[in-house]
């Protein structure tokens, strides 16, 4: 199979039907968070710009100053921001096996959208059962099964008498956004993290899922605290090399604009939350143009 070239800026090469549906940008919100509200119908121009532009810059081609610009009109540009909250502990881990038997059998149309969303191209050529399950746990807090709702709601709604433990886990890790760690001498983010999600104890990543075979130098993971002390990795999938910072961020500044079409408080942390399988994608993409083709 062949590859198409990968520019490292923020393009998204196998995107593909990534892009979350759309529900109407928040007009509402524009006007009330917005330092110079525009009119309901140069809201609407300035929106439908702001997509074609995030579509094509998705597909490699640069339109930095077009997109400014656009942002700016929308109120949506700005400082990433952070968020002031601390991690929550949780009484146990939470397995990914779990969370992908939940998204089985609450959100089954979740799982075979979870491989492209999160592995890319490496979906295409049969992952490992254990890969496959770290991918579907990758995404189980996203916003990805329905616009605004978190995969593993459907959970809450229908388990009101699971364990307490296992609920307060659940709970816990909603909070917990997802980031890119180097390994290679202690576990450090790579990416902008607010304080309160630094470990500050022990951290566990052994069963941290290979892409590929090699050492382990970077892994993308949530990891959350648990009450005795140590922070275990959930959704985690190791990478042989840390991809490069700067365009990954570029990347992701992108999508935090395109998340602040319906939220303009939204944060840094915000869109590590909700939308986890950009940053997965990415990180596999550009593994994926590193090592030969499988």
């Amino acid at each position: 199979m062949s590859r198409p070239a990968f520019r490292l800026e923020s393009a998204d090469p196998w995107a593909g039907d990534a892009w979350y549906p759309d529900l109407p940008s928040q007009f509402g919100n524009h006007v009330r968070y917005g330092e110079s509200p525009l009119s309901e119908e140069d809201y609407a121009r300035e929106d439908e710009r702001f997509l074609s532009l995030y579509f094509e810059t998705l597909k490699g081609l640069e339109h930095g100053e077009a997109l400014e610009e656009c942002a700016r009109k929308l109120g949506i540009w700005g400082p990433i921001g952070a968020d002031r909250r601390s991690a929550r502990r949780a009484p146990a881990p939470v397995e990914d096996g779990f969370l992908c038997d939940v998204l089985e059998n609450e959100v089954p149309d979740l799982v075979p959208a979870a491989m492209d969303r999160v592995l890319g191209p490496w979906a295409d050529f049969g992952p490992s059962p254990c890969l496959a399950r770290a991918a579907v746990a990758a995404v189980s807090h996203s916003t990805l099964a329905a616009p605004g709702q978190k995969a593993i709601g459907r959970w809450h709604r229908s388990q009101t008498r699971a364990p307490g433990n296992l609920r307060r886990g659940i709970r816990c890790l909603e909070r917990i956004p997802a980031m890119l760690w180097s390994v290679e001498d202690g576990v450090h983010p790579l990416l902008p993290l607010a304080p309160g999600y630094l470990p500050d104890g022990p951290v566990e990543l052994q069963g941290a899922v290979p892409l590929a075979p090699g050492p382990m130098r970077a892994v993308v993971a949530r990891l959350l605290p648990l009450e005795d002390g140590r922070w275990v990795g959930v959704g985690a999938i190791a990478l042989p090399e840390a991809p490069p910072v700067a365009p990954l961020e570029r990347r992701l500044r992108l999508e935090l604009l395109r998340h602040r079409r319906h939220e303009r408080r939204a944060n840094w942390d915000d869109l590590l939350r909700e939308h986890p399988e950009v940053l997965y994608r990415w990180c596999c993409t550009w593994t994926w143009h590193l090592l030969e083709a499988p």
